[in-house]
This record gives structure tokens, sequence and C-alpha cells, in this order.
């Protein structure tokens, strides 16, 4: 018979009790020996138990801290069953039962170091400090607890991928390929095909009467209202690019609109650079600007990075306080004059990023479905469209849409295992909010 799980009941409470004494876990309750015990109680309708037949061979338990916050108790494996998922199968289900009571953050301790890389390896958690232990047992020599600390949020999110449409940009043009959106009604068009095959983000250009890049307000006003119509609950990023529009002025233009009408998140290019034909200027005050009009407005910034010196700046800006909570990093390569679209430059600048930043990539033309593989197979995401790629190869025989370029994308997800993310996890994991 296999093992099975189940939620422990008031009759299992002696057992559980003797197996965990049995199996070297701490007292879990206060007695005239261990007036201090190391350990909480087992609380019975927050503890699962690992059956094989009629005997209880694993034990998962947790408290509840607060209405955000919990500790796990106790989490012990028969020895004639280690190594045979128990553990992994209890863990999992804790989890996931804190995590439908509201549950964000989870705090656990542990001394052996295989359980501590299995906790960091298998669930995400990072090493928060040490306690002192207060009694003799468990690892033998080792007098404290390694302390770890879970967010819920992003263990849930784990190996689900972000894909991030950039549908127009400033560049291409129906000349360049017909399928590049231009007005309002196209480009919400394309958000939506994109929508339906799983993209939850879409980065966004407008464009004037006669198809040029215009900063105006009431321009990506109407882009927004026909996307929010048509996809009520994808997340809307604003471009406020230096490449064409040089003024400060314009730039932030689109950072005034307000209420139903205001993006959840705009650009943010971390530094100067040279494109093939034209700079895009960014200077400290011009990037602290946008940053801090972004926040004052409630619209966070989607961090473009195109050379490591960027991530450096990143990090700056969370040193100083200028910026918090999760980031979301867009790195793109390849263009003339930034970094090369390289797995090196790639993991070169993943490395320079602010702890705990979602990162996604891309390159530029034929770098960038390269890029996108390499950023899915590092476990990270993926910016797409046709505002970095026109063609589908290499050789530029085959034109591609804003659909055929995700829908590609798509299909290597299914092949690596990385189910997409929905608008609203992702929602979730940069603590964004519900749409507007």
């Amino acid at each position: 018979m296999p093992v099975t799980l189940r939620k422990m009941l008031p009759a299992d409470l002696a057992e559980v009790l003797s197996v965990l004494a049995r199996w070297n876990m701490a007292p879990v309750e206060a007695t005239a020996d261990v007036p201090d015990p190391e350990r909480s109680r087992v609380e019975v309708a927050n503890t699962f138990v690992a059956v094989d037949g009629p005997r209880i061979v694993g034990v998962g338990s947790y408290l509840m801290l607060s209405e955000g916050e919990a500790e796990t108790a106790s989490l012990a494996v028969h020895p004639d069953y280690l190594g045979a998922g128990v553990g992994y199968r209890l863990q999992k289900a804790r989890l996931l039962e804190m995590r439908q009571r509201g549950v964000r953050r989870v705090r656990t301790e542990a001394d052996r170091p295989q359980t501590i890389k299995w906790y960091i390896n298998k669930f995400c958690y990072r090493v928060v400090g040490r306690n002192r232990k207060k009694h003799a047992f468990s690892l033998g020599g080792v007098d404290y607890w390694t302390v770890l600390e879970l967010d819920l949020g992003e263990w849930a999110f784990r190996g689900r991928l972000i894909i991030n449409a950039a549908l127009t940009g400033v560049v291409p043009t129906k000349a360049d390929n017909p399928s590049v959106p231009l007005t309002p009604r196209e480009i919400a068009a394309d958000a939506l095909r994109v929508y339906r095959l799983g993209a939850s983000m879409v980065h966004i250009h407008a464009r004037d009467e006669d198809g040029l890049p215009t900063p105006r307000k009431e321009v990506f006003r109407e882009i927004f209202a026909r996307i929010r119509d048509a996809c009520p609950d994808i997340v809307i990023v604003a471009t406020t690019s230096g490449r064409r529009t040089r003024g400060l002025e314009e730039r932030l233009e689109v950072l005034g609109l307000t209420g139903p009408d205001r993006p959840d998140m705009a650009s943010l290019t971390l530094g100067s650079l040279n494109f093939s034909k034209e700079p895009s200027v960014n200077s400290p005050e011009a990037i602290q600007t946008l940053l801090a009009t972004m926040l004052e407005a409630g619209v966070r910034p989607e961090l473009e990075i195109f050379e490591p010196g960027m991530a450096n700046y990143a990090r700056l800006l969370v040193n100083r306080g200028l910026v918090g909570g999760r980031l979301y990093a867009n790195i793109i390569l390849g263009s003339l004059g930034t970094a090369a679209a390289t797995p090196q430059d790639l993991l070169h600048i993943v490395s320079g990023l602010p702890e705990e930043v979602v990162w996604a990539a891309t390159g530029v033309g034929r770098f960038a479905f390269g890029m996108q593989c390499a950023a899915m197979a590092l476990g990270g995401h993926v910016r797409v469209g046709l505002e970095d790629s026109l063609y589908l190869d290499e050789d530029k025989a085959e034109p591609a849409t804003n659909e055929s370029l995700v829908g590609r994308v798509v299909r290597v997800a299914e092949a690596l295992g990385r189910p997409l993310a929905t608008p609203q996890e992702v929602r979730q994991i940069l603590e964004l909010g519900e749409p507007r």
C-alpha cells in the first residue's frame, strides 16, 4: 500500500508525540524536566500525517503567528521512509494550506546542512539568521538553529514564466513589417492575440497619426482603454523611453494619467546608451526624476538594462532607499554599443542585479530567440515582440507577427516544463494590486 497523506485527527495526537520523541525531535510540551520546550506544541488542526496502512510514518505541522505569518513546528519522517519523497509531500501540503489561509511569510529552523540546502533548493527559502539551541538534541555538535524564511508568494510562483510582449517600439514601420501595430486599435488587437496565447504583460509605445512615436498621453489613454476592455487583468507597461522622445517633460507625460487610465508600470532605462544610429541619454537626474514621479503616481518601474553598469545602478537605487519592494527588470542584449547577446553576458548581468529582482531577457534582432531560450532555461522570464525582432529567422525570410513570436516562446516553455504565469499571478508576485 503506498504512503498517503491526510490531516491529523485528535485520536492521532498521542501516537504523533510518541513518534516525534522516538525520532529525536524537539520536546513538544513543557514538563517538569523540560520547562522551556524548544518548539511549540503540535496543533491537530495544523498538522498533516503520512500513513502507510495503520502506521504513521511522517508528520508535518505548522503554527499560525499572525494573519500573514506562520512557523513550521515539526517535519519528521520515519528512518525507513527517508528518500521516498514523504518529507517533500508533507512540506508541500502544509505550504499549500498556509497559502490558502493567506499566509505570506513562513519561518523555519534547521540544523542539518543537508536539510538547510533542501529548504533552499526545493522551496526557495533564504537564510535570515541564527538562534541558539535551548536543549541538546537533533544534530550533535551544533548549538544553534539556522533560521530560514520563505515568501509563499514567490514559492507558489516558482517556475512559472512571465511573457512580456513588446508590441510596437519606436523604430519599426509598416514598410519594415506590415504586421507592426501602429494605431490604438491595432495595438489593442495584438494585445488581445498575445493575451490569449499566454502573455501576462504588454510593453506599450504610442504612435501618432503618421505612425511616428508620440509621448501624448491622450494616445496612450486610448490604447490603455482598448487593451483593458479586451484584456481586463493584463499588466500594462508604458514606455518613458528617451530614445526618440528626448525632453524629460514629454517622457513624464504618460505618468500624468490617473485613475483607470493610469498604467500599472512604466519603463525606466537605468543609464545612457548608444543604439545603432542614435543615443538614448538618461542622466542620473532624469532617471531619479522619472522614478520619483512613477512612485508618486502609484506606477511601478520596469527596469530596462542594456549593460552591466545598469544592473549596478539598480543596486544603488535600492541601497539608497529610492526604490523598494519586488522589482522587475528587462535585460535587453545585442544592441550595437551595448552588451553582447551571449549567455556569459546574460549571466554576468543577472549576477549583478539586486536580490529578489524578477528578471526577463531578450536579444535584439537575430539574437532575440536565443536570449529568450537562455532566459527560460536559467529560470528567468521573457520579453518578446516586434519591437525587438521583426523576423522569425536569421535570414530575414520569414516576417514575424507578435502572435507568432509569442507562440514560439510558449512552445519552448511547454517543452521546458515552464507553465505560464497568469496576469493575476504576476500582479501578486510584483505586488501590483488589482487591475484598475
